[in-house]
């Protein structure tokens, strides 16, 4: 049978997924059921389908449920004037840092330097970093995790593997510069 979940405000796609399977590795079921991206911005009010997932983990979504707790862990919706899809610089310089290519999402250097996707909350917590946000081409992540899967670690390392999955494209830069009034007409011409 098929559910139907409410977005709330600040919830993203990680949010519902543990909130409503209690199991993160449930992702993508969430995403392909919805048909919707990792860094899509979720809206107040829409609705998710919530098909069943054989990952699902009754025992932590029942907790979830029974305890009235909604997850809601988006650190971009209170940018001021930006607004929620407002690309963030992050400049950490640490041991363990990576550089972060085109289109590549905060899932996909979670993976590509540390094997496993559970290590994306503790990086983004690391990072003071929302795990939907835009990561700019460029930007310096401190990927030290304690949550490592040798394995594919390794895989990615030796194969070259650099995932960069994101689907949507952050808004203009350079527009939303001048929409804060960070710089001057005529800068870039």
């Amino acid at each position: 049978m098929t559910k139907i979940l409410t977005i709330k405000s600040d919830q993203t796609q990680l949010d519902v997924t543990v909130q409503s399977y209690g199991n993160i590795e449930a992702l993508f079921d969430l995403l392909l059921g919805n048909d919707i991206s990792f860094t899509e911005t979720l809206s107040v009010g829409n609705n998710l389908r919530l098909l069943e997932s054989p990952k699902e983990n009754i025992k932590i979504s029942t907790y979830y449920a029974e305890n009235n707790i909604i997850p809601a862990t988006n650190l971009n919706s209170d940018l001021g004037g930006f607004g929620a899809e407002a690309p963030l610089q992050i400049n950490l310089i640490a041991d363990g840092a990576v550089i972060s290519k085109s289109q590549q999402s905060f899932m996909d250097i979670a993976i590509q330097e540390t094997g496993d996707i559970e290590s994306l909350m503790e990086l983004a917590v690391l990072n003071d970093f929302t795990i939907t946000g835009f990561l700019l081409p460029g930007t310096t992540v401190n990927a030290t995790s304690t949550i490592t899967n040798e394995t594919i670690q390794d895989y990615y390392r030796r194969n070259l593997i650099k995932p960069a999955t994101a689907f949507n494209e952050p808004p203009a830069l350079a527009e939303t510069l001048f929409e804060a009034g960070l710089f001057e007409t005529g800068l870039f011409e």
